[in-house]
């Protein structure tokens, strides 16, 4: 449901802001809103504060902390651990230790001089790769490399031609040849490698015999001078120490990883003291006072004492108004309360709404167990989400996400039992005698690879649907009368309620023929009461006929015979995705048969293995398909009759820990 909240003003002494902020943070219970623009526009001697921009700074270093430890791989999680959520638990003391004395400066600028040093190491690391690189590209070059850079009254020149070039400067170059010091030293597929050496006076002749050719020049590193063999054995010598450094920058990050958690509280820490800070703005300062505009619930009103003794603050409490923008807060049965989680990716609803999370509850239960089909997967499905729901229990995200998963479980068993599967059809193939099987057969009411039984389970799997869609009609109603719109509940809701099963029973008169006079009657009452609808729905009387014809179309009204029957039909994917999975099981069994049957009295472990390898690929599959369409079905086709998408989470101002928890300790008294 969801739960009543109240309205508050305070009207606060502008001396002590800080105070009252600081109190209402920590009383933790009342959500601040701002006020709304026209009441500023006419307040015009009151102005909004502006909020501190605190903490950015300490926020910035722990995110930095943190994406270090990712960068350097340092606590990373395997494959399997990374699907599962964190559970981060502290002390009440330990939390108030950490947020008091936590040296996050000194540890910042730890991994800073780590990570700077670490950069520093990468380049000369690509430095030494570029010189590795050089080395290669000069092959087995006989001289030190430091003749490449020449003298004061040389040049040398590294370069690379094709044979065939080779060859012709050869021939025609002799001069340029004899008078200087040329060298070919290496030759590789149709490429030779020379060196040049000559007088600095004659660069101008050499370049101009150069020039002629199709050259590649070989750039020298002045860094690299000695010959081959030291080079490289320095540049080796120099990667393994850079390697052995690296390695003890990780080890030293690695034992500030042992903080991780305390960094992560402190992290949730100031963001909630950012957002103290930035609810300043929705303060109003005058010249004496400041105006503050709030909302609590109804439950925790006692907590206002705290302020309304207060001298330096005054309490004005009142109802919410039809004007208020007011936030929403649900509260559920705690069977129900797991499927909240369902509701918010959808949106919350606005505070004068219906909270679904009960029948969403039900129904998403109902449509994945019919989905999933089978009593061998939901089996697998219900330990599986019962054993994490136990392990993270006091993790609420991951408490809700397993709750769900065990309780479709529960309702894919009931589904697998009525329907005959219990990993499709394996104890009929592989244990036709068995008291199992007899078991399977005696209790299902429904066989859904048979082609009576597959008409039956799309009967039933539209029925839901069309059960479904009169549910949401009806919850329309509802919405109707709780905003006084009493002439569209009963014209455009109430009418709807009549008309369609009056419809629906013309379907069942041949076998149900007392219904004749019951549909006859649902359809006439039903349908003049749309037509009234629809002719009111506008005011000009030349289209008033047009749209009470067209209101049963569902033009002018919320509702229509088509998406009646588009909606209705939509459900027949629950029979389509349960008669896959039945199948597939099945198919799993017979090939794991035939191979095993291919091998003999050796095909019993190939058997086991495939029969462990598909069912696990097939529970995945048809678990993910059962859910993505539950929410679906619940989403467009259910909550899309009735569901006003409008409201905001309740956030009261106070410590909003995000990513862990806060254990409270219980105290010993000495007994």
């Amino acid at each position: 449901m969801i739960e009543k909240l109240r309205k508050v003003y305070f009207v606060i002494d502008k001396e002590h802001i800080s105070a009252v902020l600081d109190k209402l943070f920590e009383t933790q219970f009342v959500h601040i809103t701002p006020y709304d623009k026209k009441l500023l526009t006419s307040l015009s001697y009151f102005k909004s504060l502006s909020s501190k921009t605190a903490y950015v700074e300490e926020l910035h270093m722990i995110d930095f902390i943190l994406s270090v430890f990712g960068d350097f791989g340092v606590g990373k999680k395997g494959f399997f651990q990374s699907f599962f959520p964190e559970d981060i638990a502290f002390t009440e003391s330990d939390f108030n230790r950490i947020v008091k004395s936590f040296d996050l400066k000194n540890i910042y600028d730890q991994c800073v001089n780590l990570v700077n040093r670490h950069e520093s190491l990468r380049e000369e690391e690509d430095s030494l790769k570029e010189e590795i690189d050089f080395i290669n590209s000069l092959g087995e070059f006989p001289f030190q490399y430091s003749v490449l850079n020449g003298t004061k009254d040389t040049r040398s020149l590294c370069f690379m031609l094709k044979n065939k070039d080779f060859v012709k400067f050869q021939s025609e170059e002799k001069e340029l040849i004899e008078e200087e010091f040329f060298y070919p030293f290496a030759s590789e597929k149709n490429i030779t490698k020379v060196f040049l050496l000559y007088l600095s006076d004659d660069e101008r002749k050499v370049f101009n015999a150069l020039k002629k050719y199709n050259i590649e020049r070989i750039q020298p590193l002045e860094r690299v001078s000695g010959f081959r063999e030291e080079e490289v054995a320095r540049i080796n010598s120099r990667f393994a120490e850079i390697g052995q450094e690296k390695r003890i920058i990780k080890a030293r990050i690695g034992d500030y990883y042992k903080y991780r958690n305390d960094l992560i509280a402190l992290g949730d820490f100031y963001n909630s003291l950012k957002f103290r800070d930035s609810t300043l703005e929705n303060f109003l300062e005058g010249k004496e006072v400041c105006l503050v505009k709030g909302f609590f619930k109804a439950e925790d009103a006692d907590k206002l004492d705290h302020f309304s003794n207060d001298e330096h603050c005054f309490v004005i409490e009142d109802n919410p108004d039809i004007n208020d923008v007011i936030p929403v807060s649900l509260k559920n049965f705690p069977l129900f309360q797991p499927f909240e989680f369902l509701v918010r990716l959808f949106g919350l609803p606005s505070y004068s709404g219906i909270d679904p999370t009960p029948i969403v509850a039900i129904l998403f239960s109902v449509f994945f167990g019919i989905a999933l089909g089978d009593a061998f997967y939901g089996s697998i499905l219900t330990i599986f989400g019962f054993y994490f729901l136990r392990k993270y229990s006091r993790n609420v995200g991951a408490r809700n996400f397993f709750s769900i998963l065990a309780y479709g479980g529960i309702m894919s068993i009931i589904a697998g039992l009525l329907t005959g599967s219990l990993a499709g059809s394996f104890f009929p193939l592989y244990f036709p005698d068995s008291a199992i099987t007899y078991f399977l057969s005696s209790i299902a009411i429904i066989d859904p690879i048979s082609p009576t039984g597959s008409l039956t389970f799309l009967i039933f799997s539209i029925g839901v649907g069309v059960v479904v869609q009169f549910l949401g009609i009806a919850l329309n109603v509802v919405l109707k009368v709780r905003s006084k719109d009493y002439f569209n509940a009963i014209f455009n809701g109430v009418g709807w309620l009549l008309f369609l099963p009056g419809l629906i029973m013309l379907l069942l008169i041949s076998t149900f023929p007392f219904l004749r006079n019951i549909s006859y009657t649902f359809i006439g009452i039903g349908l003049a009461m749309v037509f009234v609808g629809g002719w009111a729905s506008t005011r000009r009387a030349f289209f008033k006929p047009v749209a009470a014809f067209v209101n049963i179309y569902g033009i002018r009204s919320s509702y229509g015979v088509t998406s009646f029957l588009g909606d209705a039909l939509s459900y027949s994917r629950l029979f389509a995705l349960g008669l896959t999975s039945s199948i597939l099981a099945s198919s799993f069994n017979m090939m794991a048969q035939v191979i095993g049957g291919m091998l003999g009295s050796f095909g019993i472990v190939p058997l086991i293995l495939v029969l462990l390898v598909t069912h696990a690929l097939g529970l995945f599959i048809n678990v993910l398909g059962a859910f993505i369409h539950s929410m679906r079905l619940n989403f467009l086709e259910f909550l899309g009759r009735f569901y006003d998408i409008g409201g905001y989470e309740f956030k009261p101002l106070g410590l909003n820990l995000k990513n862990i928890r806060i254990e409270r300790e219980v105290k010993n008294n000495g007994k």
